[in-house]
């Protein structure tokens, strides 16, 4: 069976664990945090966002802006990168130069480019490599959907 580019991206819109966020919403929180999942039947450590693996669906429109407030629960320094979206690498867009302390938190504020519609995904991009690697390994990582014109 062949799945067309709208029919994968409804599936994930789709899920109970999408979040959309419009123009003028509040911003969304996104906390970054240890959690135990079920693995096979075994429990598994790992660091997830909102405590899911993977974390939460997040879903916007071309050209909409959003806001959303890393909150770090982890024992370490961490932060968030949009892997793949055309937005601004300084500030409070996409800086992976933010390091964001246990118990700290950062609001991220930034408008999703026209013409960029698709799969994307966040995760941590802390400057130090090492931790960037472990964080990674340990399960933070979500999608981000970004729907275009051509999908309505």
């Amino acid at each position: 069976m062949t799945l067309s580019r709208r029919q994968v991206l409804a599936g994930l819109c789709s899920s109970p664990l999408t979040t959309s966020i419009g123009t003028g919403a509040p911003p969304r929180m996104l906390e970054a945090r240890p959690a135990v999942i079920e693995a096979n039947g075994a429990p598994v450590h790992l660091m997830t966002y909102d405590g899911l693996f993977p974390g939460p669906v997040l879903r916007w429109r071309e050209g909409e802006r959003f806001g959303l407030q890393l909150v770090n629960r982890l024992p370490e320094p961490t932060n968030l990168h949009f892997h793949g979206l055309h937005v601004p690498p300084d500030g409070n867009a996409d800086n992976v130069f933010v390091t964001v302390e246990p118990g700290q938190h950062f609001e991220h504020a930034l408008t999703v480019p026209e013409g960029h519609g698709g799969l994307y995904w966040y995760h941590p991009h802390p400057h130090d490599r090492h931790l960037l690697a472990a964080q990674l390994w340990a399960g933070l990582s979500g999608a981000i959907v970004i729907e275009s014109p051509l999908d309505h």
